[in-house]
């Protein structure tokens, strides 16, 4: 089922699991070997049928909007190798609408609201890169503010481009460290023991 405010990613039926015995927990390892991003959530149950020494497992993922795309989830997802069966877009997102920039409108932005200048290009007169398909992923406006949009955007765009996978790592960590800085308040998401979710926006 959709959740408000972040993405989810199932990776059994929660009507498998002890409805008492979900928890949720950030980071750690995933079936052992997969570390979980800070960012990420991992909901654990006990399966009914489990024995009573058995330990509870990964039901699903959570992946909040305020660090996350649906696009993005499912590139890591995929770049983990995790299975799931269903994977529900977040319901109630806040509107993360970008407008629309123009070619020329980034032709004339500097090199600096730009994530990344691909080397082997030549500065023009006003000090930008040409050709200008040497920048990539524009994230700053005209008048050198962050613009969250297009740093989301760029986000879910980095590990589909076709620069070297050493490049697109650097460049997701540089893009998370600057989301992680200015986004506002977060939202803090408590799990209630039938599995439904309660929302309050932290100040």
């Amino acid at each position: 089922m959709p959740f408000r405010n972040e993405h989810s990613a199932r990776l059994r039926n929660p009507d498998e699991f002890d409805p008492k015995s979900f928890r949720r927990t950030k980071d750690g390892l995933l079936f052992g070997r997969i570390k979980v991003p800070d960012t990420v959530s991992v909901i654990w149950a006990r399966l009914k049928v489990a024995d009573e020494d058995d330990p509870p497992i990964a039901q699903s993922l959570r992946f909040p909007i305020s660090h996350w795309t649906a696009a993005e989830a499912k590139a890591w997802l995929t770049e983990n190798k995790i299975k799931y069966i269903e994977f529900s877009p977040a319901v109630g997102a806040r509107a993360m609408k970008a407008a629309r920039w123009t070619t020329r409108y980034k032709n004339d932005l500097p090199d600096s609201a730009f994530l990344y200048i691909e080397p082997g290009g030549k500065k023009d007169k006003e000090g930008k890169t040409v050709p200008r398909s040497k920048r990539h992923f524009p994230y700053k406006d005209a008048n050198g503010k962050i613009d969250l949009p297009h740093l989301r955007n760029a986000l879910a765009r980095i590990p589909q481009s076709n620069l070297p996978e050493d490049v697109k790592k650097r460049l997701m960590e540089k893009a998370r460290r600057i989301l992680k800085r200015v986004q506002g308040a977060a939202e803090v998401l408590v799990l209630t023991e039938s599995g439904s979710e309660t929302v309050k926006a932290s100040q």
